[in-house]
């Protein structure tokens, strides 16, 4: 038992950079605001009490979210908010697809479990502002980072249920790419035409297959993982213009900045924007945070 409480230990002690929960933060509610905002506008719903609470909490945590203003207390009451849409609105009333709203909820829900306002916020501008008025230099953008580890892992076990959900004959026998072809691209007759489209289709399906099991086992190694990130991130491109999946890919985009070195994506953002002009030599090599010891 001593290891793995060891383990635990590192990992709920685990520091380092949150730029990546910083762009987290404004990129899930920009995906929020594509999928809820006509949903929850408020004059859609101004006769329906509930509906009319729930849309202004949704348009002023998300607004504060974004912002990155009180953004303790904002992701928390977005969790909540987004709980209620989801699990009541959406399952309970069925206002809406209850299973397609999943990542997004889910990644609502873990945000309240990150530092996601210690970068790229008014939260963080204050930060910076009040130690220089104090003659100090601005506090590190760095944080524990446990809470990340949920949102990878939400973005694994999404790939591995795919798998799950795909080990039918309908899909591996490519019967269920047929339909969506001849839904989407197609027409009735479009086998008839094309009979090589279904032997394809049972290709696609088996590849398809294969590659969210590689990315839901695979993406949590760290010598496997500069493949299969752009692979993954390439996938999720190709089915967001091809088929009607904008909000699902978009969240599974945003949900590989927690599976990658947030070290990394610390240095990249450097790398585009650099160092503030005028801090002084010291801030600038404190902005530069080292590998945290134990990040994967």
């Amino acid at each position: 038992m001593r290891p793995i409480a060891e383990a635990l230990r590192r990992e709920l002690t685990r520091e380092g950079s949150t730029r990546a929960a910083g762009l987290y933060r404004v990129g899930l509610v920009i995906v929020l605001w594509a999928y809820y905002g006509e949903k929850l506008a408020l004059h859609a719903h101004e006769q329906e009490p509930a509906w009319l609470a729930v849309s202004v909490a949704f348009a002023v945590l998300t607004s504060l979210t974004f912002l990155g203003l009180w953004t303790r207390a904002a992701t928390i009451g977005l969790a909540i908010t987004m709980t209620a849409l989801h699990f009541y609105f959406g399952r309970h009333l069925g206002v809406w697809h209850f299973g397609k709203a999943v990542p997004s909820w889910e990644g609502a829900l873990f945000l309240a479990f990150i530092p996601a306002g210690a970068s790229f916020s008014i939260d963080r501008l204050r930060a910076v502002r009040r130690a220089q008025a104090a003659g100090r230099a601005p506090p590190p953008e760095r944080a524990p980072l446990w809470g990340t580890r949920l949102l990878a892992l939400e973005l694994t076990l999404i790939y591995l249920w795919a798998v799950y959900d795909k080990l039918e004959p309908a899909w591996l026998r490519g019967d269920e790419l047929d339909a969506i072809w001849m839904l989407y691209y197609g027409s009735a007759d479009s086998l008839a035409q094309a009979p090589w489209l279904h032997s394809w289709h049972a290709v696609v399906a088996w590849g398809s297959l294969a590659l969210e099991l590689a990315l839901g086992l695979g993406l949590w190694s760290r010598r496997l993982r500069p493949l299969l990130v752009p692979v993954g991130l390439l996938f999720h491109l190709v089915i967001y213009f091809t088929l009607p999946v904008a909000t699902f890919s978009a969240m599974m985009a945003l949900l590989y900045l927690h599976i990658v070195d947030p070290e990394a994506v610390h240095r990249c953002v450097d790398a585009l924007i650099g160092a503030p002009t005028g801090a002084p030599r010291s801030t600038r090599a404190a902005a530069q945070p080292t590998r945290a010891a134990g990040s994967s």
